[in-house]
């Protein structure tokens, strides 16, 4: 239990957002891999074999948990393309060779430790699905933006497609069960990038900011915080980590709640009835918040209880779901 904490705290590292971790996780690593296939001409099938596996292994494991919107969405294709495309062109090069061949002890040691690389991004990649099969009685509410390219950042029921169940295994917080379900969305602009540049740290770059947010149930509203202000990327409000909020009790009960909305844009107060699709506020970055985005959560009895899994049209969101609303 111990070893797997270790290797699913370094994948988080790796998932982190910084700018030149993810360039050299998802890109840089991504093409060394691909050459070393295309260029270094094995001596047997099973060695080609065994190097389509550990790169096949790492580049499906970004491609379902990578932070691929700060880069560009695109490039998360184009990986895949070059992939496809060097196995047809290796394979070429060792159809005639022996499928195995003796080895020296030096050999024997390469293929043990490829070997272990492919069995560990295979359980990687095992967990990372494991994250996009629909929980148990979700609550099925309707989408909360529209007009535009939605990119899910946190979404999913395994730790390493969403940090909010991650908050559950890894620290224990008393909080952390409320949260577990939680999501995060962002807005893609035309190059798959959810902002103008990498990162930028003025707000209005993000092409979520400002984007209308509509209530995705009926119900009533019964807490509304709309005065705290919005924050330049990276800094964040540690006291009021919901930042603007408004959380809705809907008929079913449960409580649902939107996060990080714009200061003064809620248009609803408590006690008010709305109704699915009804404009209710705008998409900010108030309080602890890494950059613009909506955070959307639900949970029974209060907003700090028992997380509930949502689906948005029949479908469960998981990190890297592109979601086009027209």
């Amino acid at each position: 239990m111990i070893m797997l904490k270790k290797l699913l705290f370094i994948t988080r590292i790796a998932l982190s957002e910084n700018l030149i971790i993810i360039a050299g996780t998802h890109v840089v690593v991504p093409l060394i891999l691909i050459a070393w296939l295309l260029i270094f001409r094995s001596k047997t099938k099973f060695n080609w074999c065994l190097k389509v596996l550990v790169i096949g292994c790492y580049l499906f494991l970004f491609y379902l948990v990578g932070r691929w919107s700060i880069i560009s969405v695109y490039f998360r294709y184009l990986m895949v393309v070059f992939y496809l495309l060097t196995i047809g062109f290796s394979y070429v090069w060792v159809k005639d060779e022996v499928f195995w061949d003796s080895k020296s002890w030096f050999e024997w040691v390469l293929t043990v430790g490829f070997g272990l690389a492919g069995i560990v991004g295979a359980f990687l990649v095992a967990v990372a699905l494991s994250g996009r099969m629909n929980p148990d009685r979700p609550i099925e509410l309707s989408f909360p933006l529209k007009a535009g390219a939605y990119y899910v950042i946190n979404g999913g029921s395994s730790t390493i497609v969403n940090n909010y169940r991650a908050n559950v295994y890894f620290t224990r917080k008393k909080l952390a069960p409320a949260v577990q379900y939680g999501l995060d969305i962002e807005k893609l602009n035309r190059l798959g990038m959810a902002a103008q540049g990498f990162l930028p740290k003025d707000y209005k770059s993000y092409a979520i900011f400002g984007e209308t947010v509509y209530s995705p149930c009926n119900g009533q509203v019964i807490e509304v915080i709309h005065d705290l202000p919005d924050f330049n990327p990276p800094d964040k409000d540690w006291l009021n980590i919901t930042g603007n909020r408004v959380v809705i009790k809907s008929f079913e009960q449960t409580l649902v709640s939107l996060y990080h909305l714009q200061q003064h844009s809620i248009m609803v107060k408590p006690g008010d009835w709305v109704e699915r699709g009804q404009p209710i506020a705008s998409v900010g970055n108030s309080g602890l918040s890494i950059r613009p985005h909506l955070t959307i959560q639900a949970n029974r009895s209060s907003i700090w209880g028992p997380g509930v899994p949502i689906v948005f049209d029949g479908q469960f969101p998981v990190r890297n779901r592109i979601i086009i609303k027209r």
